[in-house]
């Protein structure tokens, strides 16, 4: 009995199972306390995730504190419960430009288990971050304001270019975004801040010239003129197509005349002068609502406004509501985008033999009689002079032409990266404009083939597009 005593184990299992217990609970029941408190730690975040989206978005009103707290409450209700207490630590960093916020919520959730080994409490910690910046945005509008506009067209355009205004000047966006307004006709009217500074000087120019001394028949000249009967408008030789700055006193002026529309004068009216850097939403709408037709479609001048008004060259120059702008290419918190639209085919550049006449339709000829300089009302050469050819489909961007400029003045645009959008209002399927139009934009996406009156549409998702472009999360 004594030998079968020693050899018994019952006993020693016994004791192993009771001793080993303990710590098997301890596992079983921590990992089950420890799959609590992960659960609770993504509820925790899911709800200040929503908290910190909410508080670091640019449009809102509200405290920073508050918007928090206030999404906490409502979304930790439902799992307030399971903790012995929640704390809070909210930290943000706003401007203009950006906002985030920080979240970190630190919670005592109770052990049913590892109490048992004197921890009744697991820190449970949810940290979270949401920032919302927004890019300055510099916007060139290069609207197309010609004889062909007349009627239901303009008033379309008028009602569609100030809702976009409007769009992109939403409150939030006000302090951000920049808008150059650049109506053109035959040419564009630069108004008379930047005419003084860029036409001919007093020492330098040939006011009023002679009918001989102004008739060319081809190319702009060298020598500049001025009219006392002219608007605000210069003349442009090939190598002013690109984003440089103009030189000074140096450009001749064009003088005051028409050739389709009577009354539609070549250079547009003062009320249809250019707007550079503004965000005065009123001042914007006030000059949509009073421009006035202007003959022909200068289409690559109004281009190249465009391109110069985004142009760092220009940094400083344009003045407005923002006189430090244009920000250099590439700059990380800027958009540059730039809209053109046109609703007809690209015109030369023309210039009338006797600009006194001021309508060329009037039918006159050169009398060359013997030392005379008259015109007759004989024959039946018009009173025009081509000064630069519209050119055609195969006029490449390093043509004299208006079609080569214009192209030219999209390539250098879409390189520097700015965003083209192009719209063509009720233009002729597959003819040059649409070509152009097509080229011009920087992809498929952002050339709009307008062929109703509803030219709204294609600003609306030109505002929607920028919108997007402009918010980062």
């Amino acid at each position: 009995m004594f030998s079968a005593f020693k050899k018994a184990e019952c006993g020693n299992v016994i004791m192993f199972v009771a001793l080993s217990l303990l710590p098997i609970m301890v596992l079983i029941g921590g990992a089950i306390d420890i799959t609590r408190a992960t659960t609770a730690k993504t509820q925790l975040r899911a709800a200040i995730d929503g908290a910190a989206l909410a508080a670091a978005s640019l449009s809102q009103n509200g405290a920073t504190d508050e918007v928090v707290r206030d999404y906490i409450d409502s979304n930790l209700d439902n799992i307030r419960g399971q903790f012995n207490s929640l704390s809070v630590d909210i930290r943000s960093n706003r401007s203009i430009n950006s906002n985030e916020v920080i979240i970190e919520v630190h919670g005592k959730l109770p052990t049913a288990f590892l109490g048992i080994i004197n921890h009744s409490e697991l820190d449970v910690v949810a940290e979270t971050t949401a920032q919302q910046a927004v890019s300055n945005i510099e916007l060139a509008m290069v609207l197309d304001i010609s004889s062909s506009m007349r009627g239901n067209k303009v008033a379309n355009l008028r009602d569609a270019a100030e809702d976009f205004v409007e769009e992109m000047l939403e409150d939030e966006n006000e302090d951000t975004t920049s808008i150059n307004f650049i109506p053109f006709g035959g040419t564009v009217n630069v108004g008379n801040q930047f005419f003084s500074r860029f036409a001919s000087n007093e020492n330098g120019i040939r006011l009023d010239p002679t009918e001989t001394r102004y008739s060319q028949g081809k190319d702009i000249p060298a020598e500049t003129f001025r009219f006392t009967n002219g608007n605000t408008c210069l003349e442009y030789g090939n190598n002013f197509f690109n984003d440089r700055f103009l030189a000074l006193g140096k450009h001749g002026q064009v003088p005051h005349f028409w050739r389709w529309w009577n009354f539609h004068p070549w250079c547009p009216e003062d009320a249809s002068a250019v707007v550079f850097n503004s965000n005065d939403e009123d001042d914007l709408k006030d000059r949509i609502r009073s421009m006035t037709l202007s003959d022909g479609t200068g289409m690559n001048i109004g281009a190249m406004w465009g391109l110069k008004s985004l142009s760092p060259a220009w940094q400083g120059e344009l003045g407005g509501d923002f006189s430090e702008r244009p920000a250099a290419y590439g700059d990380p918190d800027t958009i540059k985008a730039m809209v053109i639209m046109t609703d007809g085919e690209i015109t030369a550049q023309n210039r009338p033999e006797d600009f006194t006449l001021q309508n060329v339709h009037t039918n006159r000829s050169f009398n060359a009689l013997p030392n005379t300089n008259s015109f007759s009302n004989q024959g039946n050469r018009q009173n025009m002079q081509t000064v630069l050819d519209r050119g055609n489909i195969n006029s490449g961007v390093n043509s004299n032409t208006a079609v080569g400029q214009f192209r030219r003045v999209c390539s250098e645009a879409r390189n520097n990266g700015i965003i083209v959008y192009t719209i063509g209002f009720q233009i002729k399927r597959g003819g040059l404009s649409e070509t152009l139009l097509q080229e011009c934009a920087t992809d498929p996406t952002k050339f709009f083939f307008v062929e109703g009156l509803n030219i709204e549409t294609a600003f609306d998702q030109i505002a929607t597009s920028l919108t997007r472009l402009r918010i980062t999360e």
